[in-house]
C-alpha cells in the first residue's frame, strides 16, 4: 500500500540586522602620498632612514619637504600613524619603523583610494539565513515576526550572526549592487543597531508510512538538512498543530501498526494532551 503524503509549509529562522554602514569619498592617492604609502608598506629594513630611501630612489634633499607636508596629510587623515609626535622638519631622521597604518590606512593602500573629509552614513537591512548560512541585502519571500511560531529566544541564539568583518566584507561585495556606495568609496566601519528575530517559509512533503516512520522533504538540501539538525519533536509537532492550510493526499486508510493496539478501550481527553506531545516521536497523527 502507497504511504500516506501530507503537503504543508514549515518555518525556518531569518535574522533581520539593522546595520549603520560608515563611508568615505575618495579619490585617486597622489604619486607622492602613494609613494609614500608603499615605503611603510614594503620596505622589509625597517631601521632604514626615510631621508637615505628617497635619496636611494633618486629624490634630492631640496625635495624631501615636499614629501614631509604629504606625510602630514596622511597623518592628519588617520592613514598614517607615528609612534611618537610627528615633526615634519625631520622627517629625513625618522626611521621607517617610526610610521604603520591605521585600520583606515589599510583600506586605503588596499583601495589605492585616499578618503577625503566627507565621511557620510547610512542605514542598512540585511538578512542573515542560518539554514543557508547566507547574508542577503533582499529576499523574494514574504517573512513574519517570530512572535507567531513555534521559535523561541533560545531557539535563535543557536544561530549567532556574521562578525562586524563578515557584514564588512559582504557589504562591499554589494557596492553599486544593492546598496547606495558606490564601488570606489570606502567602508569604514559597520554597527550593528538592531537585531530582529524573523521567519519565512518552505514548502514541505510529509510521508507517513505503515511502519509508523515518518519523511520530511525540503526541495533543498540545505533546509532538509538544518531540519534534521535544529529542530526537536516538540518543534515539529507544535509547528503542525499551528497549520490551519494543509493538503493530504494518499490511500483512504493507512494501517498503521498502532493498530495492533485495537480496540481502543480508552478516549485520551483534553488535559492529557500535553502527555501525548510530550512522548519522543516526531509527530503523532490522530483520526
Amino acid at each position: 500500500m502507497m504511504p500516506y503524503q501530507l503537503e504543508t509549509s514549515f518555518a525556518f529562522p531569518l535574522i533581520r540586522i539593522e546595520t549603520l554602514v560608515k563611508y568615505t569619498k575618495v579619490t585617486k592617492p597622489t604619486g607622492i602620498s602613494y609613494f609614500l604609502l608603499v615605503l611603510i608598506n614594503e620596505i622589509q629594513d625597517r631601521q632604514m632612514k626615510i631621508g637615505d630611501l628617497l635619496i636611494r630612489f633618486g629624490i634630492p634633499k631640496d625635495l624631501h619637504e615636499i614629501f614631509a607636508e604629504e606625510l602630514q596629510k596622511l597623518i592628519d587623515g588617520n592613514i598614517i600613524q607615528s609612534k611618537y609626535a610627528y615633526n615634519r622638519n625631520y622627517l629625513s631622521e625618522y626611521a621607517i619603523n617610526y610610521f604603520s597604518f591605521t585600520e583606515k590606512g589599510k583600506k586605503v593602500f588596499r583601495d589605492e583610494a585616499i578618503p577625503l573629509d566627507q565621511n557620510e552614513d547610512i542605514k542598512q537591512e540585511i538578512l542573515f539565513h542560518p539554514a543557508m548560512k547566507s547574508l542577503m541585502i533582499t529576499i523574494d519571500m514574504q517573512h513574519g515576526n517570530s512572535s507567531t511560531t513555534v521559535f523561541d529566544d533560545t531557539f535563535y541564539q543557536k544561530f549567532p550572526i556574521p562578525d562586524q568583518d563578515e557584514i564588512e566584507t559582504f557589504l562591499n561585495s554589494k557596492k553599486s549592487n544593492g546598496i547606495p556606495i558606490k564601488k570606489e568609496e570606502i567602508i569604514l566601519e559597520t554597527t550593528n543597531l538592531k537585531v530582529e528575530n524573523r521567519y519565512i517559509t518552505y514548502p514541505v512533503q510529509i510521508t507517513l508510512f505503515e511502519n509508523d516512520s515518518v519523511e520530511f522533504n525540503f526541495k533543498d538540501e540545505k533546509l532538509n538538512t538544518f531540519f534534521t539538525t535544529n529542530y526537536s519533536a516538540k518543534i515539529i509537532q507544535e509547528g503542525l498543530l499551528k497549520k490551519d492550510k494543509s493538503k493530504f493526499s494518499g490511500p483512504i486508510k493507512l494501517h498503521s501498526t498502532i493498530s495492533s493496539q485495537m480496540p481502543v478501550n480508552k478516549v485520551m481527553f483534553p488535559e492529557e494532551l500535553k502527555q501525548i506531545l510530550n512522548r519522543k516521536s516526531q509527530i503523532d497523527a490522530y483520526i
